[in-house]
């Protein structure tokens, strides 16, 4: 039997008002409190997509009940609709509700009085009758004749998107973020695609389901397949980290996803794609709307700061004498005596000065950092700057808190956070509002997608300099293009490149390895073997790597040691396998939890809540995994769960320590967070550990795993680093690299220059 021909299940009505809310979250779900017009001294609970009802209003609710061993009895709502009564008493309930404001019990009786029976009804066939009321002031009865005009309206959609099974959240935003319903039905009936993505509405399988049902559309019209064909290229950008892609995986992936094969059918559709402007076709690529218009604003950008001269004359003596003065505030900030730059670091010291875009590169050691710091004080003095018109930025929390701690002075922010970024997918800073600094500088540059930096460029027009710091051999953004690398290979941008470690402190030899890696020196364990803080499992089975995985994570970490927990990090390339991020995380939790602090079953059960697959329990260190402005954490940041309250077995919040800082999270922040007793490298990317566990799996995946991953993950270590797992696996990996991006921002930025 097909899913059309299938009965549907027989749903329940049931009818009443709302007497309280529990929980609501932003895209409609919650959970309240019913008062059923057949139970006048009980309450029922109530969830589901119920955000737009309103307390004390009489509905018709549809569903099923629902029983949780856990959560009890409760109502599934499937449908709602306003519910007017049959008699005279509860139409002057309902009248009197507060959706009709200004209307009390005397007005309602009134009209009740009027009317006698189906009075509701009978003012819906006919608004106007309520002018013939004598007693009915014609304030009054405009407002009960506006109302009902709404409600018919918004029953008429909730009905709609209730009985085509179309995401009712979509139809709860546009009547929040529209001011008339003509303009609600216009967008809904003329252009629905291009409004989910403007707004960010997602899935794009449920935006599609819309968009075909009030455009009407047939599934081989042009216009759904071109509106396809765009989510096909992004995704394709999104795996591959190319920005543009080609006609045939194109014309699979269509294939696949709309399982239609003939060619002038797709070709209309992709046609039709390029007259929306939502793909572009050029010398046999294609790319899509916001790859291609990145790539150019961002070319664009580059190209006028790199030719723009500086208007400032700047007396290089005194630019020395500065940098002089630098090197003695870092000498005692430092605790460095004699502290001074190298030939390198100075040229960056003066090409920061005289240059409104360049690029700073280097290893691992390099002083990147403390070039940052130079360069932040010596732009002070040079233009008589305040801290109020540097801004430093980093992709990530985890980056930004690093640089803080190196310098306090520094304020360092993540990049979303400098631009305003909200839940929504806008940025508050943009070409409208613009930022208002003179120099920006950008560390991890690595890890900087076009998208962010072509959003960087938009709120920039105002800024004079633009410095971006990076490692151009560490793993490329996790989305699309290859932008720090790129602007590399442009001749004309100014550039330096440290070459000389300075970070190799006595006896360790982590920083030289990564080097050798980098350089595929390593040839035989014994090179790993005779290096010093640098250990290696390589031996046994799969089962005595756990144990070896436990036992080194059991003697590191230390519950009276401040931040043992946070100083250690076990970094692996995959999520499944024996020796996979999920696996361990688990394995590790039970070995923290009641090997490490020793918490009985009892405190155990006390201290858990459960959330998706994992348990979170009091004391487990997590990380969060978005942006988000509310809470003011980033993705990538790890905090410590300090505590959790629950009742009747359900969280009512927990408190997270991030970097010194205590949010409180509610259950629906869990839905965002993960176990981060072991992460993978690209979420370690900006960050730098005390100790580093590197676990590599023979045969899961294995052939993903590259030079940049390695060296990447090595990187992350200062003071020892283990790496477990198979020699082999580890020499294939260094000499192997990574799948070159395709992009085309040098060619772009060179033909600006030619």
């Amino acid at each position: 039997m097909t899913e059309q021909n299938r009965e549907k299940p027989e749903l329940i009505s049931i009818t009443g008002t709302i007497t309280k809310f529990l929980f609501q979250n932003q895209s409609g779900w919650g959970v309240a409190l019913f008062k059923s017009d057949k139970q006048e001294n009980a309450s029922l609970k109530i969830k589901g997509q119920i955000g737009q009802l309103q307390p004390h209003v009489n509905y018709e609710l549809l569903g099923e009940f629902e029983d949780n061993t856990k959560y009890g009895k409760s109502f599934n709502v499937l449908e709602s609709k306003l519910s007017v009564g049959e008699t005279k008493q509860q139409a002057v309930s309902y009248l009197s509700s507060s959706l009709f404001p200004g209307i009390g019990k005397q007005a309602a009786q009134v009209i009740a009085d009027y009317y006698e029976t189906e009075i509701v009804d009978k003012i819906m066939i006919n608004p106007d009758s309520l002018y013939d009321i004598p007693e009915l002031a014609k304030p009054k009865a405009d407002i009960i004749k506006h109302v009902l005009k709404e409600v018919v309206n918004e029953n008429k959609y909730t009905k709609t998107f209730y009985e085509n099974k179309l995401k009712i959240d979509f139809y709860n935003y546009l009547k929040e973020h529209t001011d008339s319903e003509v303009e609600l039905t216009d967008i809904l009936e003329k252009d629905f695609y291009r409004y989910a993505k403007d707004h960010h509405l997602e899935p794009f399988e449920e935006v599609e389901k819309v968009a075909m049902y009030f455009q009407k559309l047939q599934p081989d019209d042009p216009i759904r397949i071109a509106w396809t064909a765009n989510k096909v290229v992004n995704d394709i950008l999104w795996t591959t980290g190319d920005t543009y892609t080609n006609i045939a995986k194109v014309t699979k992936n269509l294939q696949t996803y709309l399982k239609i094969f003939d060619a002038k059918t797709l070709e209309k559709g992709l046609l039709k794609a390029k007259e929306l402007k939502i793909l572009y076709f050029v010398n046999h690529r294609i790319y899509s709307d916001v790859s291609w218009n990145d790539e150019n604003e961002i070319a664009k950008f580059v190209h006028q700061k790199t030719v723009a001269e500086d208007k400032n004359v700047y007396d290089q003596n005194l630019i020395e004498t500065l940098i002089e003065k630098v090197e003695e505030e870092l000498a005692f900030e430092l605790e460095i005596q004699n502290f001074k730059y190298d030939n390198e670091q100075r040229d960056a010291l003066r090409k920061s000065i005289n240059s409104n875009f360049m690029l700073l590169t280097g290893g691992p050691g390099t002083g990147k950092s403390t070039v940052i710091k130079g360069i932040y004080k010596l732009a002070k003095y040079v233009n008589n700057w305040d801290k109020q018109n540097i801004k430093v930025a980093a992709p990530t929390g985890r980056a930004a808190a690093r640089l803080n701690e190196i310098d306090q002075e520094l304020n360092a922010t993540t990049i979303h956070k400098m631009l305003g970024a909200e839940e929504n997918g806008f940025f508050r800073f943009n070409n409208s509002n613009p930022l208002e600094y003179n120099l920006l500088i950008l560390d991890e540059s690595s890890m900087i997608e076009n998208f962010l930096f072509a959003r960087v460029v938009d709120a920039a027009k105002d800024i004079q300099k633009i410095i971006l710091v990076g490692d151009r051999n560490q793993l490329s953004s996790v989305g699309y293009g290859e932008l720090f690398a790129n602007l590399l290979d442009v001749e004309q941008i100014t550039k330096v490149n440290l070459k000389q470690p300075h970070r190799q402190e006595n006896g360790n030899d982590i920083v030289d390895l990564a080097y050798k890696v980098l350089n595929r020196e390593i040839t035989s364990e014994e090179d790993l073997k005779n290096m010093n803080n640098v250990n290696v499992v390589f031996d046994g089975n799969v089962e005595d790597k756990l144990e070896s995985i436990d036992k080194i994570f059991s003697k590191e970490v230390e519950p009276e040691v401040e931040n043992s927990l946070l100083d250690l990090q076990i970094i692996a390339p995959f999520y499944k396998g024996i020796l996979g991020i999920n696996s361990l995380n688990k394995m590790l939790q039970q070995t923290y939890q009641k090997e490490i602090l020793k918490k009985d079953d009892k405190t155990l059960n006390e201290q858990t809540f459960e959330r998706r697959e994992y348990k979170y329990i009091v004391d487990d260190k997590i990380m969060y995994l978005v942006n988000e402005t509310e809470t003011g954490l980033n993705n990538g940041d790890v905090g410590i769960i300090s505590e959790i309250s629950q009742h009747n077995g359900k969280i009512n919040q927990a408190k997270v320590l991030f970097n010194g800082e205590t949010k409180t999270f509610y259950a629906d922040n869990f839905n965002y967070s993960t176990l981060s007793y072991a992460c993978s490298v690209h979420k370690t990317q900006g960050s730098e550990y005390k100790n580093v566990i590197l676990v590599l799996e023979k045969g899961v995946n294995e052939h993903f795993i590259n030079n940049k991953i390695i060296y990447t993950a090595i990187t992350r270590a200062k003071k020892n680093l283990t790496i477990v797992g198979d020699f082999n696996t580890f020499y294939k990996g260094i000499n192997r690299s990574g799948i070159p991006r395709k992009t085309t921002l040098v060619e772009k930025i060179e033909d600006l220059f030619n």
